[in-house]
């Protein structure tokens, strides 16, 4: 047996909150975001790697129609290597030791991630 269904209407209040969401562009407040993700990525980089965590920054990219990217970099490169990457995950030395990691930017990473969520919720309740 088939399922019918029949729509009166239109979905025109619908399409208007959809289209109004996929162009929020707000770059301050971006850019207030990112600000306060940068502090968060230089408190949480190892103490005794001062340039590292005055390395950090971000890069606002606008995709056209498809919105905003956010990216965070770290301008600590030695030799082609990340700095902040390897203090991450651990690097071998040229004697053979391994240095183990200091595994920080996963949770700074989640907790920034949770704020731009939370922040996007915020609009999206506002339109």
């Amino acid at each position: 047996m088939p399922i019918k269904v029949k729509v009166l209407g239109n979905f025109d209040i619908t399409e208007k909150y959809f289209n109004t969401a996929l162009h929020i562009t707000d770059i301050p407040k971006i850019e207030k975001i990112a600000e306060k993700a940068v502090k968060k990525f230089a408190d949480a980089t190892p103490k005794d790697s001062d340039f590292t965590a005055e390395s950090w920054g971000y890069e606002i990219i606008q995709n056209g129609s498809k919105g905003v990217s956010l990216y965070f970099t770290n301008s600590n490169v030695k030799n082609g290597v990340n700095i902040a990457i390897i203090l991450d995950a651990g690097h071998a030395t040229v004697d053979g030791r391994w240095i183990e990691g200091k595994k920080y930017l996963d949770k700074v990473t989640k907790e920034i991630y949770d704020d731009i969520m939370q922040e996007t919720w915020e609009e999206l309740k506002n339109l």
